[in-house]
């Protein structure tokens, strides 16, 4: 058994969780276990920068890293500007 380290690819204060694993636990096996991801992922992985297979074993002291599509700043400004447009709609009273 030994230390690993979960990491999700956020651009501010990303959430890290660490795990001990046993040997032979795959980089799918470690994501499942942080629970930082339901499900299957279909984003890119890699282990201190370097892409991996979601099949790929971790080793002691590893980084896993969940790396999200980058958001395109105009779009992200965009849907900003959406929610900040709906907040400010009057809300209607039911009666």
């Amino acid at each position: 058994m030994f230390e690993i380290e979960v990491v999700l690819g956020l651009p501010e204060n990303p959430p890290i969780v660490k795990l001990i694993v046993p040997e032979g636990t795959t980089i799918k096996q470690a994501i499942q276990l942080s629970k930082l991801i339901t499900g299957e992922t279909s984003h890119q992985v890699g282990i201190y920068g370097q892409l991996k297979k979601l099949s790929d074993c971790v080793q002691a002291k590893d980084r896993v890293e969940i790396y999200l599509p980058a958001q395109d700043p105009m779009q992200r400004r965009v849907k900003l500007l959406r929610q900040k447009k709906l907040s400010q709609l009057p809300r209607g009273k039911n009666k």
